[in-house]
């Protein structure tokens, strides 16, 4: 089965090299290698990447307003996720002895459920109550075409 990560990021081209130049080394991404997990590993060339402005990496349909907002709320929202998953994961630690690839991904496939049954049990309230509160409350069309509150 093929699985692809993309790490998205806005930055300065210099910032984007260094990051670029740190990832190859990591000593995660060694053990995925090692493991067969990771086939290869792809970073755009800085150079190339005409985005100028941070309202570019959002999606072009949508409205100018909110292409250059949305990235702070993804932000914010980045960081929450990175959090949670951090907190979880380390809830899963071990003693500290050095871990294989298996290891580390059964530590964070255990994360990922913690994070799911989170999402199930409190994300209607945590997340959709409070975003919906951001805009007043005013109720928003679903798919389904019914209006609908959090």
């Amino acid at each position: 089965m093929y699985t692809q990560f993309s790490f998205i990021f806005f930055a300065a081209a210099g910032t984007a090299r260094s990051v670029f130049s740190e990832i190859p080394a990591h000593a995660v991404l060694e053990l995925a290698r090692a493991s067969g997990r990771v086939s290869e590993v792809l970073c755009d060339d800085p150079a190339s990447v005409s985005r100028t402005a941070i309202a570019d990496t959002s999606d072009p349909v949508w409205s100018a307003p909110l292409r250059q907002a949305w990235p702070y709320y993804l932000m914010g929202a980045s960081q929450m996720w990175l959090d949670l998953v951090s907190q979880l994961a380390r809830d899963e630690a071990s003693t500290g002895a050095a871990l294989s690839f298996d290891q580390l991904d059964g530590r964070y496939a255990s994360a990922g459920e913690a994070i799911t049954t989170l999402w199930q049990n409190e994300g209607r309230h945590a997340f959709l109550h409070h975003l919906n509160a951001l805009f007043g409350y005013e109720p928003i069309l679903i798919i389904e075409r019914r209006h609908m509150r959090f």
